[in-house]
């Protein structure tokens, strides 16, 4: 997101400061609408290290896979805090035609592989996505990366 790892090789509590760029700035000078959709994220611009699933208490959401929320120069300004949102938020902007320009979106722990494995992580992902590649709105001049984390071994 800012085109360096600025060190950050663990899974500590890691802050960017303020006065480091990140490809939000690039977006926002350009005028290209963007956002972040986090799988389990509690609410809009959530700072903490993880959420648990309230079910299992396992850590679902995680600091470390959202990595806007990283930098000071986008949780430091409220309005750009709000676009780091809930995953819960991609289907309402997408049935509302709302959706920014530039997306960036991250599953749980569980979902994207990291906690369980490549194929559990794509019975997820599979209908999910189909679903998308149907659907016109969604497909109109859109360019789709998809990777996956690593799992425990």
């Amino acid at each position: 997101m800012g085109g360096d790892t600025f060190g950050m090789d663990n899974d500590n509590f890691n802050q960017i400061p303020e006065n480091v760029s990140s490809i939000v700035d690039l977006l926002d000078t350009k005028g290209i609408s963007w956002g972040e959709y986090q799988e389990h994220m509690p609410y809009a611009g959530f700072q903490g290290y993880n959420y648990s699933n309230q079910d299992t208490y396992q850590p679902d959401y995680v600091r470390k896979h959202n990595p806007l929320i990283l930098y000071d120069s986008v949780v430091k300004n409220e309005t750009k805090a709000r676009q780091i949102k809930n995953f819960t938020h991609f289907d309402e902007d997408l049935a509302n035609k709302k959706l920014p320009q530039w997306a960036f979106i991250t599953p749980n722990m569980t979902n994207d592989a990291h906690d369980t494995n490549i194929t559990f992580a794509s019975k997820w992902e599979r209908p999910w996505l189909e679903k998308l590649l149907k659907d016109e709105y969604f497909m109109k001049d859109t360019l789709l990366l998809l990777t996956y984390d690593e799992d425990k071994t």
